[in-house]
């Protein structure tokens, strides 16, 4: 009996700590509960990754090439040229525009934007049949920070660094947004100094002997100075159409120094000659451009986007170097660039997207026309005067129209997601490079059409893992 008095009291005693009521307690009940989430800064999804910048501590202070550096998959050389998962000449989008530069333009542009204006990338190694096709190495998408509150608000971001030298970037980014309008402006400047240190020291053996060495210290300095601004306005014309317009201005300027020295000396450390070389470069690039666009929802499994286009790149690029022994009466090359050109760019496109379920079907077609103008004039110093370097020297004129067409399928089932597409572009292209007194005009000209097929596959395991 006692037992049995015991476990029904225990019993009485577990109910009332499960209920929050003890004898004698007023009885509470919870009125209500809140759950608050954050997103993963990387979420995978079939054929895209996608990684929130904001959400990564490490990329603050950082120009958005320095943190293109530290993304998954993605390598950045020497030259500036990007690769994704192994794959050179990567396709670099901003805002889901391309930018149509070369490795080395493009390098500097990056690397004169500010990465706090940058709210997510998205990297697809296997792009669908929407993009160009030349981005079949794959396609990085930049997508910079859009504030999504209604009112007036506005960030300021300050950053600062030092190390052997001074590093500066800021931003400014305002916005408004009421029922029917949204503006934005996005300011940046950067102003940076680096610096690489690069030693190398060669042994030469000869029948198992060291017969000489070469001793080879290089120091490269850099600064960098960069304004960037992004503007433009939204107008919901009806609650289904949306029209916008929106302007791009960059300027940017990097003065690069090199001093190197080799030294040659004898296997037992006697030396023998040396050689100093110096370079010096100065980059100046400006662009502008203009976006109208125009989206239109028929209804909520159907939409109409329009988008036209127009950018001017500007670019200055001035290079010297020289070479000298040094030695009483040694001898000193020099030579020097002046490498100026400019790109015109119009593009025109139209997306067609219906949804059905969770399934997706988009369509549309592009035309682009790209004309660019290159002047590489070279020369030789010869005594005390500069000659005309003819060898090197040229002016190359390229115009390029494309025409594209494309179709695009996604589609699930279960835990599988199918993509495919098939992408149709017709190229016409024409080359001109003048002549000078030693080499003759030439030209050249193309029209070809390709059809560029893309699928892919996915096997969603769970919400964390895939194939």
């Amino acid at each position: 009996m006692k037992k049995l008095t015991a476990l029904l009291v225990m019993l009485f005693l577990v109910k009332a700590v499960m209920t929050q009521s003890l004898p004698g307690d007023s009885s509470k009940t919870l009125q209500e509960i809140k759950v608050t989430g954050r997103k993963a800064p990387m979420q995978m999804s079939p054929g895209k990754i996608t990684i929130k910048v904001g959400s990564t501590i490490t990329n603050a202070g950082t120009t958005i090439l320095e943190m293109l550096e530290r993304l998954p998959g993605v390598t950045v050389d020497k030259s500036g040229m990007i690769s994704l998962k192994g794959k050179p000449e990567v396709l670099v989008m901003i805002d889901d525009k391309l930018t149509y530069l070369g490795a080395a333009e493009l390098s500097n542009l990056l690397a004169s934007m500010n990465s706090q204006q940058v709210e997510q990338i998205e990297l697809m190694p296997n792009p669908p049949a929407k993009f160009d096709a030349s981005g079949n190495a794959g396609i990085i998408n930049i997508k910079t920070i859009r504030s999504r509150e209604e009112g007036l608000n506005g960030t300021i971001l300050l950053s600062s660094g030092i190390g052997r030298y001074l590093k500066n970037n800021y931003s400014l980014s305002l916005n408004y947004k009421s029922k029917r309008i949204y503006t934005f402006m996005n300011y940046s400047l950067t102003a940076n100094k680096g610096f690489t240190d690069i030693y190398a020291l060669r042994n030469y053996y000869k029948s198992g002997m060291l017969s000489s060495v070469l001793d080879q210290p290089t120091c490269l300095t850099e600064k960098n100075f960069g304004n960037s601004i992004r503007t433009g306005i939204d107008y919901n014309i009806t609650d289904k159409t949306i029209a916008g317009i929106s302007f791009t201005g960059l300027t940017n300027r990097r003065d690069g120094e090199s001093e190197a020295r080799a030294t040659w000396l004898s296997g037992t450390g006697t030396f023998d000659s040396a050689i100093g070389t110096s370079s010096s470069s100065l980059f100046k690039f400006r662009t502008g451009g203009i976006n109208l666009n125009l989206r239109h929802t028929f209804s909520k499994n159907q939409q109409l986007a329009i988008d036209v286009d127009g950018l001017k790149y500007k670019i200055g690029n001035e290079q010297s170097f020289t070479s000298q022994v040094l030695a009483a009466g040694g001898t000193i090359d020099s030579s020097r660039g002046h490498l100026p050109s400019t790109i015109n760019i119009v593009t025109g496109k139209a997306d067609y997207t219906m949804r059905f379920g969770e399934n997706k079907l988009e369509s549309g077609f592009k035309i682009s026309n790209i004309q660019t103008d290159n002047v590489a004039a070279y020369e030789l110093m010869e005594g005390m005067q500069w000659k005309e370097d003819l060898d090197k020297s040229n002016h190359f004129y390229y115009k390029e129209n494309i025409y594209a067409a494309y179709s695009n399928l996604e589609y699930k089932y279960k835990s599988i997601y199918l993509s495919a597409g098939l992408r149709y572009e017709q190229t016409r292209y024409q080359a001109i490079q003048t002549s000078n007194l030693q080499n003759k005009d030439s030209s050249f000209s193309r029209n070809y059409y390709s059809l560029f097929p893309s699928a892919s596959l996915t096997w969603q395991t769970d919400s964390s893992s895939s194939f």
